[in-house]
């Protein structure tokens, strides 16, 4: 055994053990097919049911090991019966491990050792074989030997993907089941976009995150793999990790803005952005961000209609406190002010907190520059959200307005 599978298991294992225990004996339940028909019936009734074949004695069998609360009689008819089930079907896989789970109930650990990995390897892909095994790895302390049947399990079941996948997420975070873990993502098995779905959904370790997009090397030139990117990023930023977001953003290779500025891609030019440190532009019927050539150069319309408005580009940016300017060229911004242009910054990690609340004036269709004052506070607002609005979309509207070169600079 490794250096790192002899560490002691931490505290989520232990408990990983109790979940995965309960769930061997729910998985047993659900794989007997006539389990809410027998019920609590004895062996006589069960063997008037199946009085000769296999399947259906291995079956009976799994079904009195999973009566609560066990006793005596349970286990001693699920042995009479996974015995008969292996007398005519010796490679009757529920039959072989229902009875290695009833000599480990009672402390029978060298026969039901031999049993289990007799139905192993019989089949790798019976979920609760493989569950009993990674519940021993647990309570062997041996993590390498645990994640090897969790790999089974996960790739031979997609019922397996409710139970584990949870478990593996809060391990992400553990410093001792981390890098084997890690090590077994990097070689991107079956079920490896499962995972990252539920630890960007429910993990809350920004070096768990880090860790396992790099392992998965994943290549943002393939649109799901940049989708995935973009969300790990967002992760990061929803749990406050807004350093660690914007190391990973740049151990991505992602391109800074230039010395001194702390917009990118003021000018619309690139459209490879996909996490919050590049523009997210809305893309809805009535509300959009669309980059278009507009007087011989790209620029962001803001396009609404029916009375919408809000946000149709939105940029994080992490400025130190101080006092900034944002400057930007508008056009075509005519009307009351309900339906102009705004622009709006608030601390990303309170967004009551607004910085900046900036209605543009009116502007010709050529375009002007615009420049508007702001300040960071000197604490609490570590990162800070840039959003550009539309006005009010209005029938009435003679062109769409536009902006361009959008930039932040300390003044």
């Amino acid at each position: 055994m490794s250096a790192i599978a002899r560490i002691p298991m931490a505290q989520w294992m232990r408990g990983a053990a109790i979940v995965i225990g309960a769930a061997i004996l729910g998985w047993i339940a659900q794989a007997s097919t006539i389990s809410t028909v027998l019920g609590s019936r004895r062996l006589e009734t069960t063997l008037s049911w199946w009085p000769a074949g296999s399947a259906g004695l291995a079956a009976a069998a799994a079904n009195q090991l999973s009566v609560v609360p066990q006793s005596p009689a349970s286990l001693g008819d699920a042995q009479t019966l996974a015995i008969r089930a292996l007398e005519r079907d010796p490679t009757n896989v529920i039959a072989a491990r229902t009875l290695g789970l009833v000599y480990a109930q009672r402390g029978d650990h060298a026969a039901s050792d031999r049993l289990l990995h007799y139905a192993e390897t019989l089949s790798r892909r019976d979920l609760a074989t493989q569950l009993w095994f990674i519940e021993d790895r647990v309570q062997r302390n041996d993590i390498n030997g645990a994640l090897t049947h969790y790999d089974r399990a996960l790739r031979t079941s997609p019922r397996a993907r409710d139970v584990l996948l949870p478990i593996l997420v809060q391990a992400a975070a553990d410093p001792a089941i981390s890098p084997p873990l890690t090590r077994l993502i990097a070689q991107r098995p079956p079920w490896w976009s499962y995972f990252l779905d539920r630890l960007i959904a429910d993990g809350d370790s920004p070096a768990a995150l880090t860790r396992t997009v790099l392992a998965l090397r994943l290549d943002p030139a393939d649109p799901a793999e940049r989708d995935d990117l973009g969300r790990a990023l967002r992760r990061m930023v929803d749990i406050g990790a807004f350093d660690a977001a914007r190391a990973l953003d740049a151990r991505l290779g992602r391109r800074r803005p230039a010395a001194g500025e702390f917009i990118r891609n003021g000018g619309f030019e690139e459209n490879d952005g996909f996490g919050p440190f590049d523009w997210r532009l809305t893309n809805q019927p009535d509300l959009a961000g669309v980059r278009r050539g507009q007087a011989g150069r790209v620029a962001l319309l803001l396009i609404s209609s029916n009375g919408r408005s809000g946000n149709v580009a939105g940029q994080l940016t992490m400025m130190p406190p101080g006092r900034y300017q944002i400057g930007m060229r508008a056009g075509a911004i005519a009307g009351e002010a309900i339906a102009r242009p705004n622009v709006r910054i608030v601390c990303a990690n309170d967004a009551r907190e607004v910085l900046l609340d900036g209605r543009l004036a009116p502007a010709p269709a050529g375009g002007q520059a615009v420049a508007f004052g702001f300040e960071v506070p000197a604490a609490r607002c570590p990162a800070q959200w840039v959003y550009l609005q539309a006005g009010a979309g209005l029938d009435t509207q003679p062109e769409t307005p536009w902006l361009d070169d959008i930039s932040i600079r300390a003044r």
